[in-house]
């Protein structure tokens, strides 16, 4: 299983238009426009890693005699999964909702 970080893709504005046109009038519009806000700030400008971080690790995973059961690669994505290994489910999403604003 590849556990990807922040990769720069245009998975950030696919999340974001999505949730706007589904959920923009309803009646979490305030939340809904607090994460769009926050993936957009997050994915933007090119600071995340290149896509073809992830493509070494397949090409890792794919050759190795014994490949792990996972690889974690990319921006945050061993300090994310430490974090919900450690914390816990409920405290990890409360900590990821509150950058939502």
């Amino acid at each position: 299983m590849i556990e990807p970080g922040l990769i720069d893709t245009g998975f950030g504005d696919v999340v974001a238009d999505g949730l706007r046109d589904r959920s923009s009038n309803g009646p979490y519009a305030k939340l809904v426009e607090a994460i769009v806000r926050g993936t957009r700030e997050t994915y933007e400008g090119g600071k995340n890693s290149p896509p073809s971080v992830i493509a070494d690790v397949v090409s890792h995973a794919v050759a190795a005699r014994r490949p792990r059961t996972r690889y974690a690669a990319g921006k945050f994505a061993k300090l994310l999964i430490g974090m919900r290994t450690w914390l816990g489910d409920r405290m990890f999403d409360r900590i990821i909702m509150s950058q939502a604003g």
